[in-house]
């Protein structure tokens, strides 16, 4: 199965203008699976600043919710694992 893995910023899949993308490799097993987009420099820098908002936001969050968030992450890992 051949993946493209793409940015995923503010929610959303973004595809990278760079039309430069690296080789995705199972680190288990080491077989390519696909590639990875590479982003330009802009690209990163715009995916930096909305993080930064982003950490205000969580940051403001109270922490039960927070927990509850992070419990649920925990429990779709632990789901996708199998």
């Amino acid at each position: 199965m051949s993946v493209l893995v793409s940015n995923f910023i503010n929610g959303e899949i973004v595809e990278s203008s760079s039309n430069r993308s690296a080789d995705l490799f199972n680190p288990a097993n080491g077989e390519l699976r696909g590639q990875v987009q590479l982003s330009s420099a802009q690209e990163a820098i715009d995916a930096v600043e909305v993080a930064k908002q982003a950490q205000v936001d969580w940051q403001a969050t109270p922490p039960l919710q927070r927990a509850r968030v992070m419990f649920r992450f925990k429990a779709l890992l632990e789901e996708k694992r199998r």
